[in-house]
């Protein structure tokens, strides 16, 4: 008795474990994007979720603040779409959030990457340089996160060197 009792508990444990094996294989998971770049000036988004079962979604702690959900919809029993907002940058550089969708079996999971582009700005050290009416070499501090190019408007100024990078934002002219 005792060893029918071992046989029927060992093939009740591989049909259980058969089932898991079969269900994770027929669960589906697929999203429309990878990766998602953004303007500054932030949008709406969709992703579309394809998916036989119920799957639920995540914004990384990266997107507190500037990734918000909105509704979901479902246009298909197996189709979904899921709305987020992406608020505006208002900062200087380029940030990024993951959104992770995982089905409620946990069999699947997916992620999207959101890149938002960052706000460009050129900052001067100020608005008018006062030079003698000696030749001289004036200095003009540039801040920037955008690659720049300059030139000049008069004959009687000439750029000198120019420098473009951030960690030294200084770009020579030469007065004459």
């Amino acid at each position: 008795m005792k060893r029918y009792i071992n046989i029927a508990l060992m093939l009740l444990i591989a049909a259980a474990i058969g089932c898991t094996k079969y269900n994770e294989k027929r669960t589906t998971l697929t999203i429309s994007e990878e990766t998602v770049n953004v303007s500054y000036v932030g949008r709406t988004i969709s992703i579309e979720v394809y998916s036989n079962v119920d799957f639920d979604y995540e914004v990384s702690h990266e997107g507190d603040g500037w990734i918000t959900p909105l509704e979901s919809r479902a246009k298909e029993p197996t189709k979904s779409v899921v709305r987020f907002d992406v608020a505006a940058n208002d900062e200087y550089d380029t940030r990024r959030a993951t959104i992770r969708f995982v089905t409620r079996n946990g069999y699947k999971e997916q992620t999207v990457e959101v890149i938002q582009a960052q706000k460009d700005a050129l900052i001067l050290t100020g608005s008018e340089l006062a030079v003698s009416y000696e030749e001289q070499i004036v200095e003009l501090a540039v801040e920037t996160n955008a690659e720049i190019s300059m030139t000049t408007a008069n004959k009687w100024i000439e750029l000198v060197l120019s420098l473009i990078h951030i960690s030294e934002p200084t770009r020579r002219r030469g007065i004459s």
